[in-house]
């Protein structure tokens, strides 16, 4: 599977890019930040050919499958939305929205796409706390 990430930042640097590159049958093919130098430096870090600082313009461009949304909480709606409009399955960190409207919006559109299509599309938000001692511990 050809994967794209939105954001080079800090939880992609250290969570998303190590784990996306030691998993077998994924391939990272595209970056997109706005930081044109937090995008150089994941790419050459990490061996992606092609660098976006416009979003929209990977979504257009690159061959990907799915895109990881590793942005600001206020940029996944409208990233998830776009997304999911070029037929792309989602990986998002939380939270995945900022209001309920959002989330039914989301909901709504994957649904139409998916019927669109005529294939199933894959929205997953992340919760990376589960191995948190807290959580882990629990009974």
């Amino acid at each position: 599977m050809k994967v794209g990430v939105i954001g080079c930042g800090r939880i992609a640097a250290m969570v998303h890019f190590p784990l996306l590159r030691a998993m077998k049958g994924i391939e990272v093919v595209a970056a997109a930040d706005v930081s044109e130098k937090h995008l150089h430096e994941t790419a050459e870090k990490c061996n992606i050919e092609q660098e976006y600082t416009d979003y929209q313009a990977m979504l257009d461009k690159a061959d990907v499958d799915a895109v990881f949304v590793c942005t600001p909480p206020e940029t996944h709606f409208r990233i998830v939305m776009d997304s999911i409009s070029h037929g792309k399955h989602v990986f998002c960190e939380k939270p995945l929205v900022c209001t309920v409207d959002e989330g039914i919006a989301i909901k709504e559109a994957l649904e139409a796409e998916q019927r669109k299509r005529s294939r199933r599309l894959v929205l997953m938000p992340a919760h990376n706390f589960i191995f948190t001692p807290c959580f882990s511990e629990a009974p």
